[in-house]
């Protein structure tokens, strides 16, 4: 019989349930009756090429030795994801606080913000060839999985027009003449 996880917003536990079972028990200190499961069909295929910079931002609250850090761990755990796909390179910079929360405690990954600390944007531009639908999940997963707390992440193409502009970002990406 399948289950299906879920998370008792009143406790830090999670809660698995069936279902398939009309009378679900009790989540967050209500009576849960029945379930609506949907399944959503996969995203279309967005292939890309050479010719299109794929960006890879997050956002960090951080020291500038834990922006370093942050760097150094989002790059290991999507390098293998990125090698697959061509070549790579990694960008840390400052970001307007209006570009994130300026109150302590985060929204996101519930961290208080300790002295000392400023947002950083971490990018990461990737060239080569790949399927945009499936890559950015496969990265949101792997940050994920290897526990690394982000404030916010966002995955941008850059083409056609647009692509010196990530190329000024990341110039190891471009292609010699």
């Amino acid at each position: 019989m399948p289950t299906s996880p879920g998370h008792d917003r009143n406790s830090s536990r999670s809660v698995t349930f069936d279902p398939t079972d009309s009378d679900l028990g009790r989540v967050g200190g209500s009576d849960v009756f029945c379930a609506h499961v949907a399944e959503f069909p996969p995203d279309p295929p967005e292939p890309f090429d050479e010719s299109v910079v794929i960006v890879f931002s997050f956002q960090f609250y951080a020291t500038n030795a834990e922006a370093d850090q942050y760097a150094a761990d989002l790059r290991s755990a999507i390098a293998p994801l990125l090698d697959a796909v061509g070549r790579h390179e990694t960008r840390i910079e400052l970001a307007s606080e209006r570009a994130g929360q300026s109150d302590e405690r985060h929204s996101s990954s519930k961290r208080v913000r300790r002295p000392g600390q400023r947002l950083f944007d971490i990018s990461i531009g990737a060239r080569g060839d790949g399927d945009r639908s499936t890559l950015g999940e496969e990265v949101f997963h792997a940050v994920t999985a290897a526990k690394i707390d982000f404030e916010q992440m966002c995955e941008t193409p850059y083409a056609d027009a647009y692509l010196t502009d990530a190329l000024k970002m990341f110039p190891s990406l471009a292609i010699p003449d």
